[in-house]
């Protein structure tokens, strides 16, 4: 969604993209100069678009699920400053990566926010400020739910985030899994790279899955598993009351499956790349 609002839409914000990409990569004070310094970068990032689903046909069902997404935390954030309530926590600088970065910046889609969401984009004002208390949310405590509980009004989000973004992650599974299967003399350390190349975000080929009703086609990337993995096991390590809400939580919210994924060989990072475990 961020690299599609940021690219597709170049020529509603080409003027701007220029002049962050060459404030990064020029200490020149000269426009020409700056331009001719972020021109490559810029062209590079366009042409990843296919890499990563984005087509003339995938289009539609990405802003769909993004236009959903958008409501689903405008709603949240009217009665709730962060994510889980009054303080702002791993979710909250998460999320913010791209729906500040790219999207509440941008021109083209910070109006939309705007316009569609704006609780939202209050939001990503009140995460650049430095202080967490909120004069609109005053009789919210600067804290997590004491019971261990969220907000009725994340269950949509998790809901959404199972149905949109979970194809993707099987997919990657899948990838991955048969990669190791693939590859059975790999030792604990070796690269995962399909091509023995170093690189800060390896691909393992092509996967397909599907957004709504339309089929994408992308790298994959295990990058995303590594992540995903580190709150599977977190997940898993749950135990008692905590581990049946959780579990309940998943049920509700169409999740059970995708908290099923099981890795064939773990993954680490070691030096900036990805190997195996």
């Amino acid at each position: 969604m961020a690299m599609h609002y940021r690219w597709s839409y170049l020529n509603d914000q080409e003027k701007f993209l220029r002049a962050e990409f060459g404030r990064g990569l020029s200490e020149s004070r000269d426009r020409a100069q700056r331009d001719a310094a972020a021109a490559p970068l810029m062209l590079a990032m366009q042409a990843y678009l296919p890499r990563v689903g984005i087509t003339r046909e995938t289009i539609p069902a990405i802003e769909r699920s993004y236009g959903e997404l958008l409501d689903i935390l405008d709603a949240h954030f009217m009665l709730h400053p962060y994510i889980l309530g009054g303080r702002p926590s791993d979710a909250d600088f998460g999320l913010m990566g791209p729906l500040f970065a790219h999207l509440a910046r941008d021109p083209y889609p910070c109006t939309l926010m705007k316009s569609r969401a704006p609780n939202v984009f209050r939001w990503t004002e009140g995460m650049n400020t430095p202080d967490i208390f909120d004069g609109e949310f005053a009789e919210i405590d600067a804290c997590y739910p004491r019971d261990d509980s969220i907000p009725e009004t994340l269950e949509p989000l998790l809901t959404h985030i199972f149905k949109d973004w979970g194809p993707e992650l099987f997919a990657n599974a899948d990838n991955y899994n048969a990669w190791v299967k693939g590859n059975p003399s790999l030792k604990p350390g070796d690269l995962v790279s399909a091509g023995g190349d170093r690189r800060v975000h390896p691909s393992l080929g092509n996967i397909s899955y599907v957004l709504g009703r339309q089929n994408l086609q992308s790298v994959a990337a295990p990058q995303a598993l590594w992540h995903f993995d580190k709150a599977l096991r977190r997940a898993r390590a749950l135990s008692g009351v905590a581990g049946k809400q959780f579990d309940a939580l998943v049920q509700r919210t169409g999740g059970g499956g995708l908290m099923a994924i099981t890795l064939a060989r773990p993954l680490k990072r070691e030096n900036y790349v990805l190997v195996v475990g």
